[in-house]
């Protein structure tokens, strides 16, 4: 099924994450917000909401990509979580490097003409898949493509285009706590 869809997120190490998948008019149809601790999926629309489950298994349930907050923060920066300039990264054919961190995700990174992210690698040992493959491509000024493909072969794929990205930016501790209305059952 093909879905397309604007989101707001904010993320912030360790393990605090907020998307709001914003609609064009009315409520959002989810937030998703984890303050590192208790993580919470409101769907406003259906007035229900989802607890004690982790970031991964929302995000599995919701599109297939079981990523935890800050291997979704690792993803959505193009920040890899092992060093591709370490001692421990390994040269590919064509000048390419790799580097695999001690959870067992491998980062890819070209380093000539200038250093760029170009992939990350998340071993999966869920029933659907088995790998959670990442490509970055260059976008224009201010925005960057990820491509997500989930499985091997591809059980599903996902496309982000990321705009308007700020980092750097203070969020308060209430920005990862989502707003449970009154009257909302549980899922």
């Amino acid at each position: 099924q093909r879905v397309r869809g604007s989101l707001q997120v904010g993320l912030s190490r360790p393990g605090r994450v907020r998307i709001d998948a914003v609609a064009p008019f009315g409520a959002p149809i989810f937030v998703l917000a984890s303050d590192g601790r208790t993580t919470t999926l409101v769907l406003p629309r259906e007035q229900a909401v989802v607890r004690d489950a982790t970031v991964a298994e929302v995000l599995d349930a919701l599109i297939q990509v079981p990523l935890t907050a800050d291997d979704l923060a690792s993803v959505m920066l193009a920040c890899p979580r092992a060093s591709v300039d370490s001692d421990q990264s390994r040269l590919l054919p064509g000048g390419d490097v790799s580097a695999a961190d001690a959870g067992g995700v491998t980062s890819f990174a070209r380093v000539a003409p200038a250093p760029r992210l170009l992939g990350m690698l998340f071993p999966v040992s869920g029933q659907r898949a088995r790998q959670i493959a990442i490509a970055f491509a260059p976008g224009g000024p201010g925005r960057r493509q990820i491509d997500v493909e989930v499985g091997a072969p591809a059980a599903a794929q996902l496309r982000m285009t990321l705009s308007d990205v700020e980092s750097g930016a203070m969020l308060g501790d209430e920005a990862f706590v989502a707003v449970v209305p009154p009257g909302t059952r549980g899922m």
